[in-house]
């Protein structure tokens, strides 16, 4: 049952060491895992985006996305929209009805953000194409999976992530440490910031060469 919104796997858990990548599953909830930090790396990313000069910043991430990652982006989010004054705060994107074309255009048109984080860039970006946008000249793009080259955003360290589970499996196989437990083991790989070209006020002057955040702008 791996194909459905709530995916679950039913196993003999007993018998071996296993790590989950990610927080896929809903059952069972208490394997010993490898993630990125979202919450924290969004927080980063709302930070950055304001010293670079953004005011307006809008969350456009699709409803089905922000539950995969259990709430993460829409509560970081909601967090940093809390320090703003009552008039310079932008709904969600989502929170404004269906997630769909005519939502998302009513919603761009009413609250007018300068910069929108998004997961699903293509879906978005044709959006704003169909309303008469361009990126990044009418409107920037911060991708937080940014898996192209020409997005600007955060882009997973996949082969660290991989890397990561395989040597908690062999952690796990030399101390016998087989089963569920009730503390489970968590280890966090941190992700990439891309520079891309989706940006009209860009991060450059943040971010290090080898793509991560600079020690003086650290949270």
């Amino acid at each position: 049952r791996l194909m459905t919104n709530q995916p679950r796997l039913v196993f003999d858990w007993q018998h071996f060491a296993a790590v989950e990548i990610g927080r896929t599953l809903w059952h069972p909830r208490n394997l010993h895992h490898v993630e990125t930090s979202d919450y924290n790396k969004m927080i980063e990313a709302l930070h950055l985006l304001k010293k670079a000069g953004y005011r307006r910043i809008g969350m456009a991430i699709e409803p089905t996305q922000n539950k995969h990652q259990r709430g993460t982006y829409y509560a970081a989010y909601l967090v940093s929209q809390l320090r703003q004054a009552a008039n310079q705060r932008l709904p969600i994107a989502s929170a404004t009805g269906p997630w769909n074309e005519q939502t998302f255009g009513a919603w761009m048109k009413k609250h007018r953000p300068d910069v929108l984080i998004v997961h699903h860039e293509k879906e978005i970006m044709g959006w704003l194409d169909k309303l008469g946008l361009s990126v990044p000249d009418d409107i920037s793009i911060f991708c937080v999976n940014a898996q192209k080259d020409y997005l600007s955003g955060l882009r997973r360290d996949y082969h660290t992530i991989g890397r990561s589970a395989v040597e908690m499996v062999s952690l796990l196989l030399e101390s016998g440490d087989l089963g569920l437990k009730d503390n489970p083991r968590c280890w966090q790989v941190d992700e990439f910031w891309q520079k891309g070209q989706t940006l009209s006020k860009p991060l450059d002057e943040f971010l290090s060469p080898t793509g991560f955040l600079l020690q003086k702008y650290a949270l």
